[in-house]
């Protein structure tokens, strides 16, 4: 399991947390920044930040010191990014970097029905199969069932950490200036309604949130 990349370059611009530079933060200040920030369980925030490591294939130092990372590392096409993101292009279409306001809006308008203030679990794996079809259509190969996997623990995470919700699942969404303004702008907005969770967030919130998704999803 690992953060999505988009939330590490955010993580990454918390000024508390490290230099704001894109250069030299280690993975001790990611930890740090998933635990102030997001009010993630240390242990959690440490497996999701090793996990990572090792998926981009960055081993630790022999003599015990924290990784030193820059922003670049994220950007690897098919290591952390992938074809058929909900925001961004496939390889074979353009630059995968680059956040696209089309398919932001497109993201936003998966909600049942289009003119709702939220997105939800219901909402993100309609997008996902959309955006899956549509990196099809574009000639791109199928995701691999691991991707599919990560895609949807990414979703998860993402309204974990950044909605809201209750015992319930189902209940658990975003605002939709919050997310709009979380792609966009590379920050949780505070002023736009984003609260930091008040409950520790663990592996167990987040499995359930992301079994919901799959209910959509797999209906798909």
């Amino acid at each position: 399991m690992y953060v999505p990349a988009s939330c590490c370059i955010r993580l990454s611009n918390l000024q508390s947390c490290r230099p704001r530079n894109g250069q030299n933060f280690t993975t001790d200040d990611l930890n740090k920044a998933q635990v102030l920030a997001l009010n993630m369980d240390p242990k959690f925030a440490a497996e999701v930040t090793t996990n990572m490591m090792g998926k981009l294939g960055i081993v630790a130092p022999s003599n015990g010191q924290p990784i030193v990372l820059s922003l670049d590392v994220f950007n690897d096409h098919g290591v952390v990014e992938h074809d058929a993101s909900l925001t961004r292009l496939d390889s074979r279409e353009g630059d995968t970097v680059v956040v696209r306001p089309t398919l932001v809006q497109k993201l936003l308008d998966d909600t049942l029905p289009k003119d709702s203030t939220i997105v939800n679990a219901a909402s993100f794996a309609r997008s996902r199969l959309r955006r899956e079809k549509e990196s099809i259509a574009a000639g791109s190969p199928e995701l691999s069932t691991a991707d599919k996997d990560v895609s949807i623990v990414e979703i998860g995470l993402l309204l974990l950490v950044a909605g809201q919700g209750g015992s319930d699942p189902a209940s658990w969404s975003m605002k939709k200036d919050v997310i709009k303004d979380f792609f966009l702008n590379e920050r949780f907005a505070v002023d736009l309604g984003y609260v930091r969770s008040a409950e520790v967030v663990t592996p167990e919130r987040l499995t359930p949130i992301t079994d919901e998704i799959k209910k959509t999803y797999v209906k798909g």
